[in-house]
């Protein structure tokens, strides 16, 4: 019997751990967070997830190799944002969440994550699309037609809420 190619697939509720397995991956390989508040994380992304994906607003590709291990993964999140010129749905494809196990980069694995992601914006008519990208996956997304954009961020103090 022939070896089953490796194979991109839609993620399921099923493989949330794998996706929180490869959030955090990626959030430790940038060197956000510590071990207690990453850990804290990986809780809220699980309850976070795990219904956007049963109920499509966010939308998960995996890649595997042909034993049917994971060897990438991706999210696209459809967000309801504010109204603007040219997006009277008012929704933004935001894709995230992007890792490739270590020994498996530079093989085109994060590209068709990516690629799907942008045919699924597209089917459902959507504009224009938006990422964060790491200094290691930006060449992915420049290579797929992705441009910095002028947005700017401020970080607040926060305080627990009081009681």
């Amino acid at each position: 019997m022939p070896l089953k190619p490796r194979s991109l697939r839609v993620a399921t509720t099923a493989d949330t751990s794998l996706l929180v397995r490869h959030r955090r991956a990626m959030w430790e390989e940038m060197g956000i967070g510590t071990s207690a508040s990453l850990a804290e994380h990986d809780a809220l992304y699980r309850r976070w997830i795990r219904p956007r994906l049963r109920n499509g607003s966010v939308v998960a590709w995996v890649v595997e190799d042909r034993a049917g291990r994971a060897l990438a993964s991706g999210c696209l999140w459809i967000q309801r944002i504010h109204p603007r010129p040219g997006n009277p749905r008012c929704l933004q494809p935001y894709l995230m969440s992007m890792y490739t196990e270590p020994d498996a980069r530079c093989r085109g694995h994060a590209r068709r994550i990516v690629r799907a992601a942008i045919a699924h914006a597209r089917r459902l008519g959507l504009p224009r699309m938006a990422l964060h990208a790491s200094d290691a996956g930006r060449p992915v997304y420049e290579r797929e037609g992705f441009k910095p954009s002028g947005e700017m961020h401020l970080r607040l103090p926060t305080q627990r809420p009081q009681r």
